[in-house]
């Protein structure tokens, strides 16, 4: 079974009838936000991370989900099982890049649990509030909205492939190296960026399991289409230096990037470019009809469903 297939027969069998980044809470004039997700060595740990970017990686997870709602965290609990024998310095340098990343993004570690296992494995939940009227959703993405995204696109697919695969013998590659390794280890939650986009935003989403698949969830909640423009696509000069002839494929189906997605209305991004002090791209625009296209020399291409997600 694909991810979606179970989330689908889990959701049927708890009644959930929404599917966003974070559950929310009614209190008062606010929502609370609330996720989870969990990491395990084999699968997301890379040989040679350090128990700091292990760390890293396990808040990030979270706080971009609570990015992807406009909330402001409120803070975060870990659930760490440890294999017998951790040692205690590679307890240290998890918590630190827990609490630091937490810390980049205006909260802090407040608890969690702890257990054994034989393998790795780390639940980091974090908690949000954002007010009603400007919370992000998935739901709300019209025909006519202009697709965005913050940040750069495939950088974290390219630095997980120097991991696993190894330096790229060339010149021009060497000097991006520790950024795009960077990149994919160490990845920056968009919180403060998400507080700025919500009141604008018709929907969005964050691009954890890359771009396409995010561009088909869309679709799938929105019941319209995407269509991308490849020269409007932000590429960086790492990614196209180290990337060779998967600029593209990396790009559209890498993960690990953490950007967040989102779609606005036209007579609203003049006013989000002038309030945001970061990088916005607009990428493409929603069409009526039900696919994910991209604009290329040759003409329109179907995107294809793919990207991070797991299988069982």
């Amino acid at each position: 079974m694909r991810e979606w297939d179970i989330i689908e027969l889990l959701s049927s069998v708890f009644g959930i009838t929404e599917h966003d980044d974070c559950v929310l809470f009614e209190n008062d004039e606010d929502f609370i936000t609330l996720c989870c997700d969990m990491l395990t060595k084999d699968t997301d740990f890379p040989v040679g991370m350090t128990p700091y970017q292990i760390g890293w990686m396990c808040a990030c997870t979270s706080l971009s989900d609570t990015a992807a709602m406009g909330a402001k965290p409120l803070g975060m609990l870990m659930g760490i099982h440890l294999p017998h024998g951790t040692d205690e310095n590679f307890i240290k340098g998890l918590a630190e890049g827990m609490a630091d990343c937490a810390k980049l993004s205006g909260t802090k570690v407040m608890g969690g649990d702890l257990g054994t296992q034989d393998e790795l494995t780390i639940c980091s939940v974090s908690v949000g509030s954002v007010k009603k009227e400007v919370c992000a959703r998935r739901v709300g993405a019209s025909q006519g909205d202009l697709i965005c995204i913050t940040g750069y696109l495939g950088d974290a697919a390219c630095g997980l492939n120097l991991v696993l695969v190894g330096s790229k013998e060339h010149q021009h590659c060497e000097e991006y190296e520790k950024v795009l390794i960077k990149k994919a280890l160490m990845p920056t939650p968009r919180t403060r960026e998400g507080q700025i986009i919500a009141p604008h935003c018709s929907s969005m989403i964050d691009t954890s399991d890359g771009l396409a698949l995010s561009l088909y969830e869309l679709l799938r909640q929105n019941s319209v289409g995407m269509q991308l423009d490849k020269k409007s696509l932000p590429l960086s000069d790492a990614l196209v230096a180290c990337a060779e002839d998967h600029v593209l494929d990396m790009a559209l189906y890498g993960a690990g990037d953490f950007e967040l997605l989102f779609t606005v209305p036209q007579e609203l991004i003049s006013e989000l470019m002038t309030e945001a002090d970061f990088e916005i791209h607009v990428i493409g625009e929603v069409i009526e009809a039900k696919e994910v296209l991209i604009k290329t020399e040759s003409g329109l291409e179907r995107v294809d469903k793919r990207g991070w997600e797991i299988q069982v």
